[in-house]
């Protein structure tokens, strides 16, 4: 009987639309934590996540189950979506 033990960390790059400055500093630590329970909510743990005011940075350990895509596509849209809420 044999077991698979995945492990996969994967560091994500995305930046805001024409890399305008949108993400400023009143709004990363909401930002970042909202990000942060949508990983924990698609079943991936994050390590790290950071950027500055035109991109961010997630380091991830990825659920082998979830495709990347699906992954990046959830964080991506919500993101948007909160950006543009607030």
């Amino acid at each position: 009987m044999s077991r698979n033990n995945i492990h996969a960390y994967y560091h994500m790059v995305f930046s805001t639309k024409h890399r305008e400055p949108v993400l400023r500093k009143e709004i990363q630590a909401s930002l970042y934590k909202m990000l942060w329970n949508k990983c924990l909510e698609i079943g991936c743990e994050p390590v790290m996540i950071n950027g500055m005011e035109d991109h961010i940075h997630i380091l991830l350990h990825a659920n082998p189950l979830v495709s990347i895509s699906k992954i990046l596509k959830d964080i991506k849209g919500s993101s948007s979506r909160w950006i543009n809420e607030n």
